[in-house]
């Protein structure tokens, strides 16, 4: 059985986009510049063969690639980001108390 996150979403999360904003294939397609052939196919759940188109799908959505594969949120994808900024800020914290400004 396969893990629930690593299973393919795309259509699911095409299909919840495209209602959110009131989108067809058609509009989509010509916003995008990706086939409506090839929208039609991952809107009924084939995977993409073609990453690139993929993530310019994922960046007109504003969402990140992970999210329109697999659904997972951007905070879960951005963990490592979140900890190294989260990091950062406590150094910088650090070194102006230090400065005593």
């Amino acid at each position: 059985m396969e893990k629930e996150e690593n299973k393919i979403l795309i259509k699911d999360i095409l299909q919840k986009k495209m209602i959110e904003r009131r989108l067809s294939l058609r509009l989509l397609s010509r916003e995008t510049n990706i086939p409506y052939s090839t929208l039609f196919s991952w809107r009924e759940g084939r995977p993409p063969k073609d990453m690139v188109k993929a993530k310019r799908l994922a960046d007109y959505l504003e969402i990140s690639l992970d999210e329109l594969m697999f659904g997972l949120p951007k905070n879960k994808n951005n963990s490592f980001k979140y900890t190294l900024s989260h990091e950062l800020k406590k150094c910088v914290d650090d070194f102006v108390e230090k400065l005593n400004i």
